[in-house]
Order: structure tokens, then sequence, then C-alpha cells
């Protein structure tokens, strides 16, 4: 791939708040069966400019509904932040979604960042990670 110069705004400071998983385990190629508790661990990675403070919510949900939801508090900077050992019971579902997402109020409004989706799909019973 080539370029014709540098990108436009490239010489601008980056002023987005932003949020991506980074990892999930159990690793993406250990099957989980329906019905079956496992601990799950998720690293993300967050970019906080736009506030002293924010809250890093991470979402699993299947068929419309969130299973379990876990949150933490983070401070200006970027950073990796890991939600360690989180219990969760495996749905009989098509689609296990794992949702991150960064929030924060600034003068008085509630600002949420584009939120970070990793859908894990079933395939005969068993969850498969796809990205």
């Amino acid at each position: 791939v080539s370029s014709a110069g540098p990108r436009p705004g490239a010489d601008e400071p980056d002023n987005n708040d932003s949020m991506s998983i980074v990892s999930i385990t159990p690793s993406t190629n250990k099957s989980l069966r329906a019905g079956q508790t496992v601990e799950i661990e998720v690293k993300v990675e967050y970019k906080l400019v736009n506030a002293e403070s924010a809250a890093v919510t991470l979402d699993f949900s299947a068929g419309g509904a969130v299973l379990r939801s876990e949150k933490q508090t983070v401070f200006k900077g970027r950073k990796t932040l890991t939600f360690r050992k989180v219990q969760l019971q495996v749905p009989a579902a098509k689609w296990l979604h794992v949702v991150a997402s960064l929030s924060a109020t600034m003068s008085q409004r509630r600002y949420v960042s584009d939120p970070e989706v990793l859908e894990i799909k079933a395939v005969d019973d068993y969850m498969v990670v796809e990205r």
C-alpha cells in the first residue's frame, strides 16, 4: 500500500476517548459448552482524554438479555485494564456478545464512547470466538 503523503490531520493531537478489547480467555480455540460455568478474563485498552475519570463497563449478553455486567472506574490516560475471574454460565444461544464501553460525565452531560463488540458464535452447541 502506498501513500501520497501524510493523512489529513496527522499533525493534530488525537483528542478522542477510545476503548478496545485486547484479549479474552479462555483462549479462542477452546470450546465452551452451553450450560457450563466458565471463568473469563477480558483485557481492554482504553484512552481517556476528555474527563478526569470514567467507567469502563463490560457486558455479556445473548438473545438481547444482559447476562452479566462488570464495571471499573478508570482515570485519565492510556492504559490496559483486566477484568479477572468473571463467572459466566455459557448460554444456549447462537451468539454471545461481549461489549466494552467507556462512559464519563462531563459538564453535567453523560458521554459514552463507541462500544467495542466481540461476538462469540455458537457452533454445534459450542461457543467459538470470531473477531
